[in-house]
């Protein structure tokens, strides 16, 4: 495939387009900008739309200018796109938590609401002070999880490390 243009940002499959763009899915895509999965994914579709169509007109005004080819890294989009879209880089002097395993943040996001919107810190240790639960939150990050929409409409705050 060297030697011929790269895809038209219409013509890339939307997996194909989201890892381009850094993100392994439409689910990693739409939590990083607080999207609720699997409730607003509708609305992540259309911000992935949104973006393509920027980028496609950007596509077509570089290849109908000079006629010239297009390297695949700015297809990304205009400088100020490819800074809310790609991810953030790490300073590799810092060490990183570790990121939590969607499965693990959607079972939190799950007992969060059972327990009736409790803060994101109650529902990690949870477990240990309770019997059936079924699971490990050892392994969460706080940080990677959403925010809660009806927390935000009630004036609560899910990230808040209250006493419980």
């Amino acid at each position: 495939m060297s030697g011929q243009a790269p895809l038209q940002p219409k013509d890339k499959s939307d997996s194909k387009w989201l890892n381009d763009a850094g993100y392994s899915g439409i689910k990693e895509f739409a939590i990083s900008y607080g999207f609720k999965f699997p409730d607003e994914i509708d609305e992540a579709k259309k911000l992935v739309d949104e973006f393509r169509k920027d980028q496609q007109k950007e596509w077509e005004a570089a290849n109908t200018s000079a006629g010239s080819e297009v390297p695949p890294n700015s297809l990304i989009g205009s400088a100020a796109d490819r800074n809310v879209l790609e991810k953030p880089k790490t300073d590799p002097n810092v060490l990183e938590k570790p990121k939590t395993d969607p499965k693990v943040i959607e079972a939190a996001i799950l007992w969060h609401r059972r327990l009736g919107h409790i803060s994101y810190h109650a529902v990690k240790h949870a477990p240990d002070a309770t019997v059936g639960m079924g699971v490990d939150f050892s392994n969460l990050n706080i940080e990677d999880m959403p925010p809660c929409s009806a927390c935000s409409s009630s004036g609560l705050n899910p990230f808040e490390d209250d006493e419980f």
